[in-house]
């Protein structure tokens, strides 16, 4: 009788300890899933942003070097795709906890899941801005040579730097932050430097403007 006793305790508690111990292994293999797939994108991303040069582009915005400084040794290339990588690894980890009926992983499942797309966007926005910042930069000091005009890596500069800088703004703003005075800032200093260069130029070409019509009338 003691041995029955026994038995049907110990397969009592079997019959309890077995669920929790079967669905642990199946949430380990989830995670390690999730975790080969989060691997496979971020070699990905990495790959992808190799392509449109984006090391590069970022690298004449100066951030490259920021991050030398403060002895960071990756790559932006390969911070971005670390930052997709974790994304990645922590959405898995709710959908996990989802799946076996963790409390309150449905709701912050519905938020990551609404997320995903700002994020996507914005780093969409900033990686093909930067790319496009280096080209246009490109242009302008080819152009600039070309036309023997002097001081065309500034202004080079100053155009690559503008983009890069409202395209973070874009960037972020895509992501949900609300930069709204930011931006109407930068708006009012972009136009007063604007101005102060239109009021300069004209200054400067006051007399050349002078002489052309004095000698235009001249002939006439």
């Amino acid at each position: 009788m003691l041995s029955e006793s026994l038995l049907k305790s110990f397969l009592a508690t079997l019959d309890k300890i077995y669920p929790i111990v079967l669905n642990s292994l199946l949430a380990l293999l989830l995670l390690l899933i999730g975790f080969v797939i989060a691997k496979v994108v971020q070699w990905l991303v990495v790959a992808i942003l190799k392509v449109m040069a984006f090391d590069v582009g970022v690298g004449k915005t100066g951030f490259t070097e920021m991050l030398k400084k403060g002895e960071v040794k990756a790559k932006p290339s390969e911070i971005l795709a670390a930052l997709v990588f974790w994304f990645i690894v922590i959405l898995t980890l709710v959908a996990v906890a989802e799946a076996f009926g963790v409390a309150g992983a449905p709701v912050l499942l519905a938020a990551v899941l609404a997320y995903i797309p700002k994020v996507l966007a914005g780093a969409v926005v900033l990686a093909v801005s930067i790319f496009l910042a280096a080209v246009l930069q490109n242009i302008i000091v080819v152009a600039a040579n070309a036309v023997g005009l002097s001081g065309g890596k500034i202004i080079s500069r100053i155009v690559q730097y503008a983009i890069v800088i409202f395209a973070f703004l874009i960037a972020v703003n895509q992501m949900g932050f609300d930069l709204k005075w930011i931006v109407e800032s930068i708006n009012v200093i972009v136009g007063g430097i604007a101005l102060a260069m239109a009021i300069a130029f004209g200054l400067g070409c006051k007399d050349i403007a002078g002489d052309f019509l004095s000698n235009f009338f001249r002939n006439r």
